[in-house]
């Protein structure tokens, strides 16, 4: 009887699981489970975003009643990307692999075996695809692109603005799926700029299109499937801008800096860190490094001698989130324009 009750509850758990799954993301979980076979992988951290974590626990029962030899441990770190894999964590658990939930694979390599399972999304922006051609209208040739969560849809959205008559191009170079862009690389998208009239992102949020277009030459705009909406973000763009430019000319009153170098695997340059120590101390100003895994504006308060930060992992930070941080925050190729007191030269960039 208790086998049975057992029973019920582990369909109950794949129940919701699988109609969460139908209805947002394509999580993968049997091929999942057939690799972590194949590899004969005995003890597993699975690594995902913030927002599915919450499911944690389900992916959890899912996984375990298909390999009941395997620990499974899972990440309660933040996920920002590719770039910021849990190999620390991994190998002080003697994990043999890393299940990476959401990003695509990228170029850095470690220690220890990464599965990397995008996540596709099922949801479908229904609304945005019929609005298409007006939003559009005064463009005739669209450079489209897309997160890897929904690369999925952009065949879909290609084939609907062809039939209203636009020229649809998608960047294909080798380093990523065609048209696939991530945070701080954009190379699909500008492969194309020099020959579209403007681009189309699919994205959830404004995050990848205002990368975009702190790149390109051309009107971005933003397929957002979860709210089913396209935006025109060049006014949020010119708001962070302001915000950016703002920040960089108090800091062209400071004294003292705080050079961040982070641990992340894929952020971690020490070298960035020492340039920039090197340049500041050459012109006679005091400079410290910090070491930091997270960039949290809360752990960079305790150095109150500091007047600005200077950030050498992930160059959004120093875009997007200044807001957050109560100090300036900016990068080694924001400080150059700032020694050499060139702020009318200044064009942003992702570095």
């Amino acid at each position: 009887m208790e086998a049975e009750d057992q029973s019920s509850k582990l369909k109950g758990t794949y129940a919701v699981i699988k109609a969460w799954v139908l209805d947002l993301y394509e999580l993968e979980l049997e091929r999942i489970c057939k690799i972590v076979e194949i590899v004969r992988a005995r003890r597993v951290l699975v690594q995902m975003p913030d927002g599915l974590k919450r499911y944690a626990i389900n992916i959890m029962k899912f996984l375990q009643d298909r390999l009941p030899h395997v620990l499974l441990m899972f990440s309660s770190s933040k996920s920002y990307g590719s770039c910021d894999i849990a190999f620390d964590e991994a190998m002080a658990l003697n994990a043999d692999l890393i299940v990476h939930l959401g990003h695509t694979p990228r170029r850095y390599e470690g220690p220890i075996p990464v599965i990397y399972i995008p996540c596709y999304s099922k949801v479908r922006p229904l609304k945005s695809l019929e609005e298409l051609s007006d939003r559009l209208k005064d463009f005739k040739i669209i450079g489209l692109s897309s997160v890897v969560q929904h690369e999925n849809l952009l065949s879909e959205v290609r084939e609907a603005l062809e039939r209203e008559g636009f020229k649809v191009i998608i960047g294909n170079d080798p380093r990523l799926p065609p048209g696939v862009v991530v945070g701080c690389d954009y190379t699909q998208a500008l492969s194309i700029d020099s020959i579209v009239e403007a681009h189309l992102i699919i994205a959830g949020g404004l995050f990848h299109a205002i990368g975009l277009l702190m790149l390109s030459k051309r009107p971005v705009f933003l397929l957002d499937p979860y709210r089913d909406v396209i935006v025109d973000v060049e006014k949020e763009y010119r708001r962070l801008l302001s915000i950016k430019l703002s920040v960089m000319c108090k800091a062209l009153e400071a004294k003292t800096f705080g050079i961040i170098v982070c641990l992340k695997s894929g952020q971690f340059s020490l070298s960035r860190a020492l340039e920039a120590k090197r340049l500041l101390e050459e012109k006679g100003y005091e400079a410290l490094i910090i070491v930091m895994r997270d960039v949290d504006p809360a752990l960079l308060e305790g150095f109150s001698g500091i007047d600005v930060f200077i950030n050498t992992c992930c160059p959004r930070l120093s875009f997007d989130d200044l807001e957050a941080f109560r100090r300036p925050l900016i990068t080694l190729y924001d400080l150059q324009f700032i020694l050499r007191k060139e702020l009318d030269k200044y064009v942003p960039r992702i570095r």
